[in-house]
């Protein structure tokens, strides 16, 4: 196995992932950088904000180019189902390898949610 270098270590954010969302649709989620997780971490908002914000940062087409900007934080809260936003942001805290959005945050848009789904965004 080769000594990593500076270039590869660098380009190693990692590979993108297809997530399923609901029985007949699916996107891409890449991994966010550290700069990334902290620009999301810490800004204010409510929960759902934090979630938005991670699915912005993170849903992308099978090329990696993202789906949504920063102006689409209000639209993905009004218009997407808090199922499929919870789905993302559990995908893209897995292979991002950290907490994006904290527990308390992701339990209570479960609660509030009525979606049945469970995320868990531990770092186990």
């Amino acid at each position: 196995m080769p000594l990593a270098t500076r270039e590869g270590l660098l380009g190693s954010l990692g590979q993108i992932e297809r997530v399923q969302l609901g029985e007949e649709s699916y996107v891409y989620v890449k991994p966010m950088s550290a700069a990334q997780i902290e620009a999301i971490t810490k800004k204010q908002g409510s929960n759902y904000d934090q979630i938005a914000r991670v699915v912005v940062a993170c849903t992308c087409d099978e090329n990696g180019d993202l789906l949504f900007s920063k102006t689409d934080v209000s639209k993905i809260k009004e218009g997407m189902s808090p199922a499929y936003q919870i789905t993302i942001a559990e995908k893209a805290n897995e292979i991002s390898g950290g907490t994006l959005v904290d527990e308390e945050a992701m339990e209570e848009a479960e609660k509030n949610s009525g979606t049945g789904v469970s995320c868990d965004l531990s770092m186990s």
